[in-house]
């Protein structure tokens, strides 16, 4: 499993090859971002799919973590941290509340 901050916004984008059959996934963000769009095309590459919005206690794909940036113009900011496994394990209901990494059955 990965699991981390990963400065990434993938939106609701596939991240599976387009020839084979997935499941979506949720995510509270609307925009895809250049690390987005490379973090998606690792997990095609490599056959891994991300967890968030994909378990029971996380359907949506929630935010991990909320706050203020500290700055001239305090600014609100939200972290989701993404936790990814190989597309060969089956996922199961979540250990906690939104932002839990999934249990695994291989």
């Amino acid at each position: 499993m990965l699991a981390g901050y990963l400065n990434a916004h993938t939106a609701r984008q596939q991240d599976w090859p387009a020839w084979e059959k997935g499941s979506p996934r949720h995510r509270h963000e609307r925009a895809v971002d250049a690390r987005g769009r490379l973090l998606l095309q690792f997990c095609c590459d490599i056959g891994a799919r991300i967890v968030n919005g994909r378990v029971t206690g996380d359907e949506e794909g929630a935010t991990t973590s909320h706050g203020v940036q500290r700055t001239a113009r305090p600014v609100k900011m939200t972290i989701g941290d993404y936790y990814i496994v190989p597309a060969s394990h089956r996922l199961t209901q979540s250990s906690g509340g939104p932002g839990t990494p999934a249990h695994l059955q291989p």
